[in-house]
């Protein structure tokens, strides 16, 4: 096993076994935990919808006035969270102000970005496969036929 041949012989399958870590490690960690935008929805819902509840601690006669002031901080806060979505998800938008939220996209360091992952699993892979080239070369290339068959 610690001679040359041994060594080619062994390589692509401990090289196919690393792919496979690597990608294990990767794929996890590559990825963006979804509770963490589904909490932000969260906030951001109960939050466009908090006017509504005046409604219920109002007399009727001042209905007329703190529903037209009701319809015109629900359009604000649309407005708001429509932005701090945008931003959140890393297009350009207006600045945004929602309590409790940060109206930013997160940013992921450069080791897990799904690019990342991918090129480190296909240069893992290319180098298993230029060494069972190397394998199949030195073990079955073609050699003169034997005497006598």
């Amino acid at each position: 096993m610690v001679s040359w041949d041994g060594l080619v012989t062994l390589a692509p399958p401990l090289l196919a076994l690393l792919t496979a870590v690597a990608t294990l490690i990767f794929v996890p960690l590559s990825q963006a935990p979804p509770t963490v935008i589904a909490d932000k929805s969260q906030v951001l819902l109960a939050w466009t919808s908090e006017p509504v509840s005046q409604l219920d601690a109002a007399e009727p006669n001042d209905f007329d006035p703190l529903i037209a002031r009701i319809h015109q901080d629900l359009d604000r806060r649309a407005v708001q969270v429509g932005w701090c979505l945008q931003k959140i998800q890393g297009h350009q938008a207006p600045p945004a102000t929602v309590p409790g939220i940060t109206c930013a996209s997160a940013t992921v360091p450069w080791w897990r970005t799904p690019q990342f992952a991918t090129l480190v699993t296909v240069g893992i892979a290319l180098v298993t496969a230029m060494v069972s080239l190397l394998a199949l070369r030195s073990r079955y290339g073609f050699q003169k036929r034997p005497e006598g068959t």
